[in-house]
This record gives C-alpha cells, structure tokens and sequence, in this order.
C-alpha cells in the first residue's frame, strides 16, 4: 500500500431499511444512511473531558511534594485503567475508565502509607461540587 491520500473513491449510498409496511398504507422513502459522529478527542479541553459521564474524579492527597505522576499512575493502575492524572503540589486527580476499578483502588489506597516519607494517603471520590471548580484548582 502506498502513502493515503485525502481523496477517496466514491462509492454508492447506503440506504437504510425501510419500516414494514402495514396492509393498506403507503410506504415510506427510504432514508439516505448518516455515518456516526465519531467521539472528540481527548485534546478538545479537560472542560468536555471532565463532564464525561464515564470519567468520574479521585481525590490522592496527603502525596509527597516531590511524587511523581508516574508513580501515581503505577499505583492506581493495579486496579483498573487509568484515564489521567492532573497533579499538583501534594495531592492529585486521578481519573479511571470503569468506576468499580476506581471503588477498589479507593478502598484499597486509602489511608496507606505510599512515597519515600511513608505519608499516609488520602484517596476518595472528590467533594468539588462543579467541574468548573477542578478546572480552576488544576489551573492554578
């Protein structure tokens, strides 16, 4: 195969189906078929990203100043996938693609002692009310 170009050979419409039609009634045109909208990627904003449905925030405090987003990506990622990590000096949000992967890694981590200090870990799902709130806490 060669190099894609942005041209593509035409092809016939799709059409979808139409309905059954009932004894007696006229039956409907079909419809010319409508691809999906695929979903926005991630890099359209955290504002879009944060009030998706399946991405519910973590709360880590209590985190060394000097821990690192790897090390807190390593340590919740032994419970499920994790989506994002926005840190900030001394606590996180850690963001997980299925919600009881998040209910495990919240019982689990919470109140552990994790980093080289051995603080103990505050791990919960977050009390901001609005996501315009985590959007001014990340920013800052």
């Amino acid at each position: 195969r060669g190099p894609r170009t942005n041209s593509s050979p035409s092809r016939p419409a799709r059409l979808c189906l139409p309905a059954p039609v009932a004894a007696g009634s006229k039956p409907e045109e079909p419809r010319p078929w409508k691809p999906r909208v695929p979903p926005s990627p991630p890099s359209e904003g955290l504002e879009k990203s944060c009030l998706s449905s399946n991405m519910r925030p973590i709360f880590c405090g209590t985190l060394d100043y000097d821990a690192r987003q790897s090390e807190i990506e390593r340590l919740f990622g032994k419970y499920g996938r994790v989506e994002r990590v926005d840190m900030k000096t001394g606590f996180a949000f850690v963001y997980m693609e299925d919600e009881r992967d998040a209910e495990d890694a919240i019982h689990r981590l919470d109140r552990t002692d994790f980093g080289r200090k051995g603080r103990r870990l505050r791990v919960e799902w977050t009390k901001v009310r609005s996501c315009q709130q985590i959007i001014k806490v990340i920013s800052q």
